[in-house]
């Protein structure tokens, strides 16, 4: 794994990094935010090991012939079955085309377990263990991908261009930390989720359903107080 350090002759604390034979360049407008010593930037090229030359896609007219046993993978997840697999261990699998790379409606970076197909519509890729995998794909789900999506009617993010994402490096144990800490923490932000779509239904109901709810309060007499003072709703017919 190839990193990216402080030049160690640069006493303002820039970041360089070494592009083949030539002198290190200055990378500062690339990077996002400062993190701690003991972590280190990487290039996703270098963090990981790319396996998009074993994917292999199958038309749909095939997949209805074979028998439906092993997971089929596309872009966002699990899209069909198949009666063989590609991959028999966990591997990091991310979006590589369609509108999920930007409006992210579903995870875009998700680990694939057991044994499975992968058609070309997802990167897959290898790391030094599981944790490492489930480390960067967190990472991946919580940055925003549009600087590296090309086309906008059919946006695709390519190998070179997911090749450049920057990524925080943290300690082994740390990353532990991490996955252990946000394994907690994220099922209560799903939660607040629901909530808070149930909010935003109801702000959108409450007009009709206030509207309603005030009708019903003025023929019932709930709206106003009664005034025994009133002359009888019959007298009002008789004339």
């Amino acid at each position: 794994m190839t990193q990216l350090r402080q030049y160690a002759l640069c006493s303002d604390g820039s970041h360089y990094e070494k592009r083949g034979k030539g002198e290190p360049i200055c990378i500062d407008d690339e990077i996002p935010f400062a993190i701690p010593e003991s972590w280190e930037w990487c290039r996703f090229e270098a963090a990981l090991v790319n396996r998009d030359a074993e994917r292999i896609p199958v038309s749909v007219a095939d997949r209805e012939r074979r028998a439906k046993i092993y997971d089929y993978y596309g872009a966002s997840g699990v899209i069909d079955a198949i009666d063989d697999y590609l991959f028999d261990k966990p591997l990091l699998l991310i979006g590589e085309d369609g509108a999920n790379l930007l409006n992210r409606s579903t995870p875009i970076a998700f680990i694939a377990r057991g044994k499975y197909w992968v058609n070309n519509h997802a990167h897959v890729l290898d790391g030094i263990s599981e944790a490492y995998l489930e480390y960067v794909a967190l990472y991946i789900n919580s940055i925003s991908l549009a600087p590296y999506v090309t086309g906008t009617a059919q946006p695709k993010m390519n190998q070179q261009k997911m090749g450049s994402i920057l990524i925080p490096i943290p300690p082994e144990m740390e990353q532990l930390r991490i996955l252990e800490r946000t394994s907690l923490l994220l099922p209560l932000v799903d939660d607040y989720g629901y909530l808070e779509d149930a909010h935003e239904r109801l702000d959108a109901e409450l007009p009709d359903k206030l509207r309603k709810s005030i009708l019903q309060m003025a023929v019932r007499g709930k709206l106003v107080e009664q005034d025994p003072a009133d002359e009888p709703a019959s007298a009002l017919l008789e004339r």
